[in-house]
């Protein structure tokens, strides 16, 4: 693969990844650049040196990258956390060196450096109970460690780090024999403080081994940093820039993961592609491609920097709503083991939150996933598929029913109202400027939940709402409108609930939201779609037929369950 950029008279080499160990890359580059330009000789003194990336995690360079990255971050990063903070883990792993083994340190340091390692657990059953406690604090036999756990030792031995958290050794683990508990109900509130607390977070992002060969098979890859910064530039692009972490690697589809990442300060990844450092202020990866302040226009740094700082950063109330909104979609990407799971995955990011919303002097209700003050825009949410997908590229708004159905098992399970009933992504709308219909109001919102947990799961919920219900919605034309969630209810009639509207300037058009709605009994709703119409401005006749369908609509009090 190549890249190259031309802007005016000057062409830029950005990237090569091939096979080819034979041919120099500026003999490539020579040979590539005569299928655009008759003479290359005036541009090829713009080109750079290439970075090679090691076709192997367990090379020198990588460590000396790991190495590099972490002394620049401790020295010199302002948002990325304290050197050497607290440890509030009860536990840490001794890593030692090759001399000794690995041994738990029940009395770990009150402060100092460690790693956290952030995985898949797979099919191990290698963990601490009551059982082989008293051993574990005298050894751990590193030869029968899961390689995961070996590399991760390798890892901070290599960079001097004493200390290593593991959460299936560091927190004692239920005994299947015995049927004792272990200590995770009291550990577990200490686990975001304590990949927060990190040194860093290592994240075995590819499943298995984490100094194991890449996906590259001895391939030397070179890559070139992107130089231009001109608006006027244009680009042949043949290899995409890395914005995100491998979302192909086992630990991106795992629910649980997610948390433990956004509570990171700092986080080494090793994906199946390069290695990868994020923080709060950088990311490197080993390609050379350095971004400043990768989390300024995402959601994960409000997890993570004090309050001052969000308000210095200049942070606003819907500024947090539509951060948390864009956690809840990249959290839906991913697995849980049990459906029911899905929110307590989750309840260690609400709690988070919730502390958050109180430092602006917002005090707010957490139902099944979703905030009550930003109720009105949260209810939008759609599930995103390939017929979706398709239909909006295609530009009809309304989704065929899915080929599978995506709702969870309907007993014990989240409110149809929440994005959690759905066994499936979703997409929570941004809608910058978004108004809500002076009719539409949210007159209670209830969910029962399952335990004491405020924040955990939930077996059902209820909103009463008030607003204009456009009512008899039965045959396919008249559900041209709307999306439907899944595929259980294609005979039955449809009720539509407005709930408000954006004026889009730049494309001059108004676009009004609503979600479908199914009755269950008398007053008592299931929402199973949601609606979108875009209307141009100078389209007159659409704009009065849409009116004169909402003025026909008569306002109701009713109840989604």
């Amino acid at each position: 693969m190549y890249r190259f950029r031309f802007f005016g008279e000057k062409m830029e080499y950005i990237s090569r990844c091939t096979a080819d160990r034979v041919r120099s890359p500026l003999d490539i580059l020579r040979s590539r650049a005569n299928t655009f330009l008759e003479d290359p000789g005036p541009y090829l003194s713009s080109i750079g040196p290439c970075v090679e990336v090691a076709p192997y995690s367990s090379a020198q360079s990588c460590f000396n990258a790991a190495s590099s990255w972490l002394s620049e971050c401790l020295t010199s990063h302002t948002l990325c956390g304290e050197a050497n903070p607290k440890i509030l883990a009860s536990r840490l792993i001794d890593v030692g060196d090759s001399n000794y083994e690995p041994f738990l340190n029940i009395n770990p340091p009150d402060s100092g450096k460690y790693v956290s390692l952030t995985y898949c657990w797979g099919g191990s059953d290698f963990k601490t109970t009551s059982a082989n406690l008293k051993h574990h604090s005298r050894q751990i036999s590193y030869r029968t460690m899961p390689k995961t756990y070996q590399d991760a030792i390798t890892i901070c031995r290599r960079l001097r780090i004493r200390y290593l958290w593991i959460d299936a050794l560091c927190i004692v683990q239920r005994n299947d024999e015995t049927g004792e508990e272990g200590d995770w109900a009291t550990e577990s509130p200490r686990v975001p403080l304590i990949y927060q607390n990190a040194t860093f977070t290592l994240a075995a992002d590819a499943f298995g081994r984490i100094l194991a060969k890449l996906n590259l098979n001895g391939r030397l890859v070179y890559v070139r940093e992107q130089l231009g910064r001109q608006h006027n530039e244009n680009s042949v692009c043949m290899r995409m820039p890395m914005t995100d972490v491998s979302r192909t690697d086992a630990i991106t589809k795992r629910a649980w993961t997610l948390p433990e990442a956004i509570f990171s300060n700092r986080v080494l990844h090793y994906t199946s592609d390069e290695m990868v450092w994020d923080c709060n202020e950088r990311r490197f990866c080993e390609c050379g491609r350095t971004t400043i302040e990768v989390y300024e226009t995402i959601s994960f740094r409000i997890m993570r920097l004090p309050p001052e700082n969000l308000k210095d950063k200049g942070f606003k109330d819907a500024d947090l709503y539509r951060d948390w909104d864009d956690i809840v979609q990249l959290y839906s990407e991913r697995t849980v083991g049990r459906p029911n799971d899905k929110l307590l995955a989750l309840s260690k990011l609400a709690e988070k939150f919730n502390e958050i919303l109180e430092s602006y002097n917002i005090s707010d209700t957490y139902l099944a996933g979703m905030w009550k003050k930003n109720m009105a825009k949260s209810l939008l949410w759609h599930v995103e598929d390939d017929d979706y997908r398709r239909n909006r590229d295609a530009g009809v708004v309304w989704s065929p029913l899915p080929s599978v159905d995506k709702r969870n098992n309907p007993t014990n399970m989240p409110p149809s109202w929440s994005w959690a009933s759905m066994n499936a992504p979703v997409l929570m709308r941004p809608l910058l400027g978004f108004e809500t219909a002076p009719d539409f109001e949210i007159i209670e919102a209830t969910t029962k939940n399952v335990g004491s947990a405020k924040f955990g799961m939930v077996s059902s919920g209820q909103l009463r709402v008030k607003g204009r219900v456009i009512e008899g919605l039965r045959d396919r034309s008249a559900l041209a409108l709307f999306m439907r969630d899944d595929s259980r209810f294609s005979d039955s009639d449809y009720f539509g609930l407005f709930i408000g509207s954006v004026r889009w300037k730049q494309f001059d058009s108004n676009n009004y939201f609503g979600i479908l709605l199914l009755q269950k009994v008398e007053g008592a709703y299931k929402r199973v779609g949601v609606s979108s119409r875009k209307i141009w401005a100078n389209d007159g006749y659409h704009q009065k037929s849409f009116s004169k369908l909402l003025n026909n609509a008569r306002v109701q009090v009713i109840t989604i369950i």
